[in-house]
């Protein structure tokens, strides 16, 4: 790796210009002397554009988070093979893709989500999404949208607006009184 060129590939376009910046703090200044020892070139590549590393650096980040918030999250790993929504892909992806379905790391991905097995962990992501609002609670939508993001599951739309229109909080906010 040290002798042949290679290209780095980012969606943070500052990095084309990290060789050429004169103002740094000491740790940026490490690192980039760092990366000088490698005979690298930085292209700017829309984070659309580059899939692989988007749909990886997302299941990392999203299976790190989740076994740190979800006790015990990979026990999800075990329902896979009985649950009636993925029992069967999950068998058939053991070494190959399924339309557009695969496994990795003992995990079931739809294009990058990951399946979530018909289990309370569903109830739990949908909460945890929908009270994430800045402004209050997220409603029906943009839960729906923010879990579509990283997450699949049948009836997924159903599942969040069970939990929005019985959310106590929302129902409270909601006055039916008009000014």
């Amino acid at each position: 790796m040290y002798d042949k060129e290679f290209v780095i590939h980012s969606d943070h376009e500052v990095l084309k210009h990290i060789k050429g910046q004169h103002k740094q703090g000491k740790r940026h200044a490490k690192w980039v002397e760092y990366l000088e020892s490698f005979p690298y070139i930085t292209k700017y590549k829309k984070g659309k554009e580059n899939i692989v590393a988007d749909a990886l650096s997302r299941s990392y980040t999203l299976l790190s988070y989740l076994d740190s918030k979800l006790l015990g999250f990979a026990l999800v790993k075990d329902l896979y093979a009985t649950n009636d929504d993925f029992g069967e892909l999950f068998v058939a992806c053991e070494n190959v893709a399924v339309d557009k379905f695969y496994r990795c790391d003992g995990f079931l991905f739809k294009e990058g989500k990951l399946c979530v097995p018909r289990s309370s962990v569903r109830e739990l992501l949908v909460n945890e999404v929908h009270i994430r609002g800045l402004m209050g609670h997220f409603d029906v939508e943009k839960t729906l949208a923010t879990l579509q993001e990283h997450f699949y599951w049948p009836k997924m739309k159903r599942d969040v607006e069970r939990v929005c229109v019985r959310c106590v909080t929302c129902k409270k906010a909601k006055s039916k009184v008009k000014p």
